[in-house]
């Protein structure tokens, strides 16, 4: 289930107090580069979902024509629940 704070985070991430027209505009960069969030963030954290599997949801909560760019690739994340 998420909480008010991931809700308020994905809110402001997302930019959603901007127009719609601003949103579709949104263009978010995520040096991820090494699979820093991939394997990686699961081990150093105990973590059971990497953070490319959240960035992934991220894009997909995105409004039609946002742009995420990423270092390393996070379309296999994409079917995934995050």
């Amino acid at each position: 289930s998420k909480t008010f704070h991931d809700v308020y985070l994905r809110t402001f991430l997302l930019c959603r107090d901007l127009s719609e027209e601003e949103q579709k505009g949104l263009v978010i960069f995520v040096n991820n580069a090494r699979e820093i969030f991939a394997a990686r963030s699961c081990n150093t954290r105990g973590m059971s979902v990497p953070l490319d599997a959240h960035l992934a949801e991220l894009f997909a909560n995105m409004k039609v024509g946002g742009r995420m760019v990423t270092l390393e690739d996070i379309s296999t994340h994409l079917h995934q629940n995050a």
